[in-house]
């Protein structure tokens, strides 16, 4: 009986109100929700107490806003709990159909409304693009690594990227044509792309026609005619 009575008092104390959660601490994140994203964890903590933070259900709750990108909790005693937000970073606009310009992040995670100046790369969607919190297609996902994959100067120079008929296409700002083959291999195209523009000079990339990268080992450039080869003074 002792015995009973004194894991029911330690059970008591692990679970009851003496250990309940009386503060959540966010750190990482200062968006204009902050407030609302606060009482969002304050209400998922309670379900637990500091000794057995929720932290799946606190994870859940962060990461249903557009802005979270991780969450990590962690005990904060006597009774607070700690919650760091890792925040997400635009790197692309999405336009589509009926929709404003939206920003999203590198998991395609659809952010927010973009700005008019925001200075980065886009993507052209054929249907409209998902509301903030949403997720873009496969396809789309795909043109967001490429963009990624690249250096930012060069990423912000791209337009239209989007898949059109299995095949990742877009166009160089005043430039050529982009042919990427297949959404895949993205780190490697985003790799080759930025070396192949450092090798050409100003007056070749006015003249290409289109810049294929399909097989990134091979890159190829439409439209500039071949150099002669170079006399050798051995041959007659």
């Amino acid at each position: 009986m002792v015995v009973a009575i004194a894991l029911l008092g330690a059970w008591f104390l692990v679970t009851g109100p003496l250990l309940a959660v009386d503060s959540v601490a966010v750190s990482g994140y200062d968006r204009p929700d902050r407030a609302e994203l606060e009482a969002a964890l304050a209400v998922a903590a309670a379900s637990g107490t500091a000794i057995r933070p929720p932290a799946a259900e606190i994870r859940e709750a962060a990461e249903a806003f557009p802005w979270v990108e991780s969450v990590r909790v962690s005990r904060d005693l006597p009774r607070g709990v700690s919650v760091r937000i890792t925040a997400a970073e635009p790197v692309a606009i999405v336009r589509s159909p009926d929709r404003p310009p939206l920003l999203v992040d590198d998991r395609g995670r659809v952010l927010e409304r973009a700005a008019s100046a925001s200075g980065l790369p886009s993507i052209r969607l054929v249907k409209p693009a998902p509301e903030p919190g949403g997720q873009l297609t496969r396809g789309a996902t795909a043109a967001i690594g490429f963009l990624s994959a690249t250096r930012p100067e060069l990423a912000a120079r791209v337009r239209g990227l989007g898949v059109r008929g299995g095949q990742l296409q877009g166009t160089l700002a005043d430039g050529p044509k982009l042919r990427l083959g297949a959404p895949d291999r993205l780190v490697a195209k985003g790799a080759a792309f930025a070396a192949l523009l450092d090798h050409l000079s100003a007056d070749e990339e006015a003249q290409a026609t289109y810049i294929d990268l399909s097989v990134p080992e091979r890159p190829a450039v439409g439209g500039i005619p071949l150099a002669p080869p170079a006399d050798d003074d051995g041959l007659e």
